[in-house]
């Protein structure tokens, strides 16, 4: 978790090729997040909350996407 202002210094590096936006995130950081992620070089977003059982969620909905990223180099 991190605030508006963390996320937005770290996506600034260009070394994310995924964001995840998770649940608890307000439609306004929402907006700005997706924003500053197509400014920085982030080819995938993912965005939406979390389902339990956590660790079945994270396998089956991001797993894909940041491997899929992560091959096309």
């Amino acid at each position: 978790m991190s605030t508006d202002d963390e996320a937005r210094t770290l996506l600034e590096t260009e070394a994310f090729g995924v964001l995840i936006i998770g649940g608890g995130v307000g439609p306004e950081s929402r907006a700005a997040m997706k924003e500053c992620a197509a400014l920085h070089r982030v080819r995938r977003v993912i965005d939406g909350a979390l389902s339990e059982p956590f660790d079945a969620y994270v396998r089956r909905e991001f797993e894909p996407v940041i491997r899929e990223v992560a091959a096309e180099g």
